[in-house]
């Protein structure tokens, strides 16, 4: 899965729209509900007035943002990297100067943070205009097998380059020369200024830009109606009064007694604060897998989304072994239409409940999935920055709140700008927000990803956990009848290899018991350490003569074989001395919890 992101095209936020407006009216959802639904396809936000503030607030995604950023300062891990691949004969002065246009264009490029009178974080835009320059690398006097790593380490250290909030732009940009027509672009933003759509708008902008500009033309895109600060005043005036309190209450009823943790077994154990250091691994599916899964979905009327999400919170309820728990996924979140073209932080994160108890199927699953996702989107505007603050869950540092896990499905395309070709260009992830976020790519080679923290795993155990994910699609696909819990997760290499560890009997003989088995340890070396507990040891041969002295006074009250004998006493030496005479005595053991009643 590469760094470079994604370019969204408008037709994928209708698709929605309108999978939404059909689910709903399928599912023969209250009138309130459908007149939400025809909010999100006719609704606007207000044009800017000719009179506008100096300042506008923050958004409640962008003020969650702000107050980590002042919790963990000079950290990169809410910087968002896009990374492309450019053939053909560039021209860096119409790049540079469609970048230009774009920043002019969207005043949120040119925005930074700061303090008002109050001690109030706010957003100012900062003039009309600034310098935007990309800075510039030539590694054409690398031998041509080094300049790939080169490239690549270049890259990454741009994205993970922190910045200051306070200082505009928070946007920046890189141009390696590889060779004659082959060139790394790289583009790194404050996710306070952008989200996985505006991705996609800067890139259909600049396309055009860069076309219009190469054959001496002016730019054709029309000024815009709205700007991202009106739309942080409007959700801050919208989410009050009774709209806000139907979507809190919508959420704490859904989200009532859920756990608010998700134990994945790791590799290390949780520090007390995660560093957000992340890595990525990738694996590559067969085209007929997501086919063939769109199938079982569209029995169900459920998406390929909600058939991939429902096959996830199956994998995660086998390693944990928990049935209720939250899954996270970002929704768009731009309902009105004069949202589309904005540049912005809109993206909302929205809480998918699992509840997969009882011997259910993979069906019956993904209508549970399907039902919650609806639900979900119905009530979408809500923000999760806000859910959180009311919800008020244990906060711990080394875990997000509500949720550990994120799920997204992706579309990503390549470019053309004029006679120059754009494709992703693979580069290291060192971030990670979450504990883990699964990516589903659909391509025409399809991916699943994981971005993982380094703080908890190894990258051989996210490799083995994309290989069950796929496992258990491919067993969904084959017989979604099944029930969840027999679903299999295991390679055959897996199951070969479990069978030899398993494989662990030795043959003892049925002549000697257990008490002659450890007088032969004691005859062998009776000066070694037996037994220690709390720095207290005895060896073999201590051991023995302690517990023969027992054993001939349980031999003198009664005990034979077949005679049971309680052991009561705290755990130490004294517990294993009693244990070995018993068995010199020919009784057998009984251990006492000495906390039970």
């Amino acid at each position: 899965m590469s760094s470079g992101r994604v370019v969204l095209k408008k037709d994928r936020l209708e698709e929605e729209r309108e999978l939404l407006r059909r689910l709903l009216e399928k599912e023969g959802l209250s009138a309130p509900g459908a007149q939400t639904a025809q909010s999100v396809v006719e609704g606007q936000l207000p044009s800017s007035s000719a009179e506008r503030p100096s300042l506008f607030p923050l958004s409640y995604q962008q003020e969650q943002l702000w107050f980590l950023d002042r919790f963990h300062p000079g950290t990169a891990f809410y910087n968002v990297p896009m990374t492309w691949r450019v053939k053909g004969d560039l021209d860096v002065t119409t790049l540079e100067r469609s970048l230009q246009e774009v920043m002019r264009r969207h005043e949120i490029l040119r925005t930074c943070f700061v303090m008002d009178e109050n001690g109030k974080p706010m957003q100012k835009v900062i003039g009309e205009r600034l310098d935007v320059r990309l800075s510039m690398m030539d590694l054409r006097q690398l031998e041509p097998g080094a300049r790939e790593e080169q490239a690549k380490k270049i890259i990454a250290e741009e994205s993970s380059a922190a910045f200051d909030l306070s200082r505009a732009p928070l946007f920046r940009g890189v141009l390696v020369r590889m060779e004659e027509g082959d060139h790394v672009l790289g583009l790194t933003l404050h996710h306070s200024i952008c989200d996985e759509w505006s991705l996609g708008v800067l890139m259909e902008e600049l396309e055009q830009l860069y076309e219009v500009y190469g054959r001496g033309e002016e730019s054709p895109l029309p000024e815009l109606e709205v700007q991202y600060g009106e739309y942080a005043l409007e959700q801050r005036e919208g989410l009050s009064g009774e709209k806000f309190q139907q979507q809190m209450e919508y959420w704490k009823g859904q989200l009532d007694g859920m756990p608010q943790v998700l134990e994945l077994p790791t590799d290390h154990v949780r520090p007390a604060k995660l560093s957000f250091r992340g890595g990525m691994q990738a694996r590559t599916l067969e085209s007929a897998l997501l086919e063939g899964l769109s199938a079982v979905g569209k029995g169900e009327g459920a998406s390929l989304f909600m058939t991939l999400l429902a096959a996830f919170q199956v994998l995660l309820m086998k390693y944990t072994g928990q049935e209720d728990f939250g899954v996270g996924t970002a929704i768009t979140n731009r309902s009105r239409t004069n949202m589309h073209g904005l540049i912005g932080y809109f993206v909302n994160t929205l809480v998918i409940r699992a509840n997969l108890g009882g011997e259910l199927t993979f069906r019956e699953i993904l209508r549970k999935v399907r039902q919650t996702a609806l639900s979900a989107y119905e009530y979408q505007d809500l923000p999760f920055e806000k859910l959180v603050e009311e919800l008020a869950p244990d906060r711990d540092l080394s875990r997000g709140p509500l949720i550990q896990v994120m799920f997204t499905v992706r579309r990503p395309t390549d470019s053309e700008f004029g006679p120059l070709q754009l494709s992703e260009f693979e580069a290291d992830i060192r971030t990670s927000k979450f504990d883990l976020t699964m990516f589903v790519e659909e391509s025409k080679e399809p991916k699943i990803a994981l971005n993982y923290s380094t703080d908890l795993f190894e990258a051989e155990t996210i490799e083995r956990m994309l290989g069950h994910y796929e496992r258990l699609l491919k067993a969904v696909m084959e017989n979604p009848e099944q029930r969840v819990w027999e679903l299999p997760l295991l390679t055959g290499e897996e199951r070969d290899q479990l069978q030899k560890w398993s494989q662990t009997g030795i043959d003892y003989g049925c002549d000697r018991t257990v008490a002659e088995l450890f007088e032969e340890c004691v005859a062998r070396m009776p000066n070694n350490v037996a037994v220690e507990y709390q720095g207290q040891e005895l060896t073999y041969g201590e051991l023995n003569r302690r517990a023969n002295r027992l054993a001939r006074y349980l031999r003198s009250i009664g005990v034979k074989p077949e005679t049971r004998v309680a052991i009561g006493v705290e755990r130490g030496l004294e517990m294993v001395v009693g244990m070995v005479a018993v068995l010199k005595a020919g009784g057998a053991y009984v251990p006492l919890d000495l906390s039970y009643p």
